[in-house]
């Protein structure tokens, strides 16, 4: 099985692990326990996480990618130019964050929670002190399941009057598809051209896979029930 195809089966793992998590059970439940007001703590509490530790992974990534090999820079500028399409999304969702109702004071790095901090030096690490193609395994886990699950997300919001709230779901629900389609295809080409890349983005993908999103969507059940909502 190639690279791409065993990550794409990783993706499907973890999508499947997500399903079984209390905050997705809590968005899905056709009772609808958190109504609109509980849907949108929970989404913005998740967005939080979000913005906290986005400017970090993308720092992370231009790292990683400058400490690729100098003789094959023809394989640098598509993933260059990949990340630059990212470079506002946590700034998004910060804004639909506090769009959403959040306090703007959350979004100061002071604030930071635990999970997204892990995050965020989990993709360090990888890109600093471990071999620089292991950051296209975490990008890879981000980029395949956040259209998947925000894609889900939109009949949701839809359904409390709030997809207009944000503009970090539908944007990601439309457009990471395509993104995906072609992380998918660069990654095969990394493979390709460099063959010590292989275990080292599938090391990647597994690293970040033990703490997200399971870790980020805890914080946020977190906040949310301390919010009131959401309760057992």
């Amino acid at each position: 099985m190639s690279l791409v195809r065993r990550l794409q089966a990783k993706t499907a793992a973890v999508i499947t692990r997500t399903e079984s998590h209390p905050a997705y059970r809590l968005f899905f439940d056709p009772a609808d326990p958190l109504g609109q007001a509980g849907t949108a703590a929970l989404l913005r509490n998740i967005l939080l996480q979000s913005a906290h530790f986005g400017d970090h992974m993308t720092e992370a990534v231009f790292t990683a990618i400058g400490r690729f090999p100098k003789n094959k820079p023809q394989r640098m500028k598509p993933l260059v130019e990949q990340v630059l399409d990212e470079v506002f999304h946590p700034e998004l969702a910060g804004r639909d964050f506090v769009r959403m109702g959040g306090d703007p004071k959350l979004l100061e790095p002071a604030n930071v929670s635990p999970a997204a901090f892990v995050v965020a030096a989990v993709c360090r690490m990888l890109s600093e002190r471990h071999s620089p193609f292991s950051y296209l395994g975490f990008v890879a886990l981000m980029e395949s399941t956040t259209p998947i699950l925000t894609e889900r997300l939109m009949p949701v919001l839809e359904k409390h009057g709030l997809a207009r709230g944000s503009k970090f779901v539908p944007l990601h629900a439309t457009e990471d598809h395509a993104h995906a389609a072609t992380l998918w295809e660069e990654i095969g080409k990394v493979a390709e051209t460099f063959p010590e890349a292989e275990p080292a983005v599938e090391f990647g993908f597994d690293a970040l896979a033990l703490v997200y999103p399971t870790l980020i969507w805890d914080e946020a059940l977190r906040l949310t029930k301390a919010e009131g909502f959401g309760k057992e």
